[in-house]
């Protein structure tokens, strides 16, 4: 039984030791943008929300709501309306979590900013 014991034992370490662990790697990649700020806009649930997006050469430096018509008595939308943006630039992506009970003004703030993300792209890089 300790025998036994003893080969699980070594299996598992052997298989954690073996994993690549830089497969997964969330370096983010070194994208070159334009610097400046750039606006876009995209549906919400009420209207459109229009966002300026500012960049320095490597990366998102702030993202503004300019406008929208999202009902802000709903908790959840107004958390959206500053949560999403905060994490855009943490993240350093669109790519971000929706806000479950605001899901259409995530979507559309994730939108906008892809947009501008697509203008500030420097047209120098080789993607």
């Amino acid at each position: 039984m300790k025998t036994l014991k003893l080969f699980f034992l070594l299996v598992i370490l052997i298989l954690i030791t073996s994993c690549d662990t830089s497969a997964g790697s969330t370096e983010p990649s070194e994208i070159r943008y334009k610097p400046g700020t750039y606006t876009s806009s995209a549906a919400g649930f009420a209207a459109d929300i229009k966002v300026t997006v500012t960049f320095s050469e490597d990366k998102i430096t702030g993202i503004t709501i300019d406008e929208h018509h999202e009902t802000i008595a709903r908790n959840t939308v107004a958390f959206a309306l500053e949560h999403i943006p905060a994490s855009i630039v943490q993240s350093q992506t669109a790519d971000v979590d929706v806000v479950t009970g605001a899901t259409y003004t995530s979507k559309a703030i994730r939108e906008a900013v892809n947009h501008c993300i697509l203008q500030a792209k420097d047209e120098h890089n080789s993607f």
